[in-house]
């Protein structure tokens, strides 16, 4: 057996199958975690929307109380926030017709205007859609509108969040991109 066969086949390595296994725990944790912060933004983002700033607030705490994952850095309640705002985004996009440019107007306008993270995480986010144009199927013409309007951009969101970020901090930040993705779909679906 060669160095390369144990990197292959790690069940072949001293603790392999342990180490698989912690690997797989992780991942479920994780996933159990991230799934579980999505949740409490979604309730917390209806909450936003009938007013009940008390009940978003709860939510939003519970979302932003699991522990910093030291495997994906993240922070579980603003990482689900911002995939509230990308979804908001992408589900505006997959359901236009095609010569329909209506939610690009919307995001753009969003993105030139708004302020913080939103914006931020807004523009990253049309810039994500640029860059993998051919897998979202964006035209051309959507394509260059984004890059023009916003040059270019990573694609990795900064949430401007310490590994031990405070509660309250999380929150904050996970607040802002729901906002703005109820901005987005309130402007969107005046």
């Amino acid at each position: 057996m060669t160095d390369g066969d144990l990197l292959l086949n790690p069940h072949d390595r001293a603790l392999g199958r342990a180490a698989v296994a912690s690997g797989r725990l992780l991942n479920d944790l994780g996933g159990a975690h991230l799934e579980a912060a999505g949740n409490l933004v979604e309730k917390a983002a209806r909450a936003l929307e009938t007013g009940d700033e008390a009940k978003a607030e709860r939510y939003l705490e519970r979302a932003c109380a699991y522990p910093y994952d030291e495997r994906e850095l993240l922070h579980h309640g603003p990482w689900a926030a911002h995939m509230f705002l990308h979804d908001e985004v992408t589900d505006a996009f997959v359901h236009s017709h095609v010569d329909d440019e209506e939610w690009l107007d919307v995001a753009l306008e969003q993105a030139a205007t708004g302020s913080g993270l939103g914006r931020e995480h807004l523009a990253d986010i049309l810039h994500e859609l640029s860059a993998q144009a051919r897998f979202y199927e964006l035209t051309p013409r959507e394509s260059r509108r984004i890059r023009k309007a916003l040059g270019k951009r990573s694609m990795s969101p900064d949430f401007r969040l310490a590994a031990d970020a405070s509660i309250a901090e999380q929150v904050a930040v996970a607040r802002e991109l729901i906002e703005t993705a109820l901005r987005f779909h309130r402007a969107l679906h005046h």
